[in-house]
């Protein structure tokens, strides 16, 4: 055996701490992330509700696409995408017996669960 001193340097991972104001930002995106589309999807639901009735009959499918053109620009999808979920959204609020079925919630914990939403968090 020899006698030599073998020495080592080490290295910091980061360069700089991240603030206590970085690591909040990071996970409220993380958990937007995670549950974007199933909020997404009860939001469109709790709309559909709202436009029960005469007033569905008349003003649902307007209301429903302005819902969906504000919501669907907190998910990553592109603009055509967001043009075909706000027209989605509209048809589902117009359509008479929706209320009684969750389906903006549903579609949105499957898409979620299922991977169909990809990329989430890059676009915002």
């Amino acid at each position: 055996m020899s006698d030599e001193t073998i020495e080592v340097e080490a290295e910091p991972l980061e360069d700089e701490p991240q603030s206590d104001a970085g690591w909040e930002s990071q996970m409220r995106a993380r958990l937007f992330d995670a549950l974007g589309p199933i909020i997404a999807g009860v939001a469109i639901d709790l709309v559909d509700a709202a436009t029960i009735g005469g007033l569905g009959a008349k003003l649902g499918f307007p209301i429903g696409v302005v819902a969906g053109w504000y919501i669907s620009r907190r998910l990553p999808l592109s603009k055509k995408q967001r043009v075909w979920f706000a027209v989605g959204c509209g048809v589902y609020c117009l359509l008479p017996g929706t209320h009684m079925l969750p389906l903006g919630t549903v579609l949105g914990f499957v898409a979620r669960a299922g991977g169909v939403v990809s990329g989430l968090g890059g676009k915002r």
